[in-house]
């Protein structure tokens, strides 16, 4: 729905549309609640035949729509799927730089199942999630989206990052 709304707007003012890709799986589809499945990306990158499918169907969708770019937003990966993650990345990275189309990622800066430094080289740019020092339900109560101690701690962890954006949340 939104989609008819936003789309002739932001054509208007010739702004960037990067749709975002992630593992966040409803638990119904009447509600809005749902959760990362690491087992719905592993499925999507363990398998190279898939992941090829994949990215070359997300181009031909993009270059149709006229999208500039996507944002992968893929969360929670099993340790396991490290190298595979990043392989899917850069993979997605050359098909969809080929046709002219950026790619960003979100990435948990302290998640070792991205490897940030290859992530950096294949992205045009890396979006650090540095929000996540407190949530809803959180076993050390209460408190900040993300102080400014715990975001600048985030961001000494991620010096060997480059082609970094900021993903703030007040």
């Amino acid at each position: 729905e939104d989609h008819n709304e936003i789309d002739p707007f932001v054509r208007q003012h010739a702004l960037p549309i990067l749709p975002i890709l992630n593992n966040y799986v409803n638990v119904s589809l009447h509600e809005h609640q749902g959760e990362w499945s690491s087992e719905a990306l592993h499925e999507l990158v363990a398998d190279p035949k898939r992941r090829t499918e994949t990215i070359l169907k997300l181009r031909d969708m993009f270059l149709k729509e006229k999208w500039q770019g996507i944002n992968l937003d893929l969360e929670q990966p099993y340790l396991e799927d490290r190298d595979s993650l990043t392989a899917f990345v850069e993979e997605i990275a050359t098909v969809f730089h080929a046709a002219g189309l950026l790619v960003t990622q979100s990435v948990a800066i302290d998640d070792p199942g991205f490897n940030r430094p290859a992530l950096a080289q294949a992205n045009d740019f890396i979006i650090p999630m540095v929000y996540d020092e407190h949530s809803l339900g959180d076993e050390h109560g209460a408190g900040s989206i993300a102080s400014n101690k715990f975001t600048q701690e985030q961001y000494r962890i991620d010096r060997k990052s480059t082609r970094l954006n900021s993903s703030h949340s007040s």
